[in-house]
């Protein structure tokens, strides 16, 4: 369980929209997928190059579009759109929910 329905409900006695919202992707998966798939094998291949060849080598246009760490950038992706369609999306319509409904409740 996330800190989240705690920090959202402080100080207030009556609950409101914004309790059922939880972007679970935005919290963990999403982001653990961009590690995972991407940042880590990244850093560790630039890593084991720069050690071999030297930070200059690990740093050039040829390494950073070889095949490996090409790919390890394409397969971002399904981390990008985990992170954004499970998280910052519902995070995005709920926020828009919130607006129109004081919006409708003004006199």
């Amino acid at each position: 369980m996330t800190p989240w329905p705690r920090l959202a409900t402080a100080g207030r006695s009556a609950p409101c929209p914004w309790d059922r919202i939880e972007p679970a992707g935005f919290y963990g998966f999403g982001l653990a997928l961009m590690v995972l798939l991407d940042l880590f094998p990244a850093g560790v291949l630039q890593l084991w190059d720069s050690i071999s060849h030297g930070y200059w080598h690990a740093r050039r246009l040829s390494f950073l579009m070889s095949g490996t760490f090409h790919t390890l950038e394409w397969l971002r992706i399904v981390a990008d759109l985990t992170f954004l369609l499970a998280g910052v999306l519902p995070l995005f319509l709920g926020v828009m929910r919130l607006v129109l409904a004081r919006e409708e409740n003004r006199p």
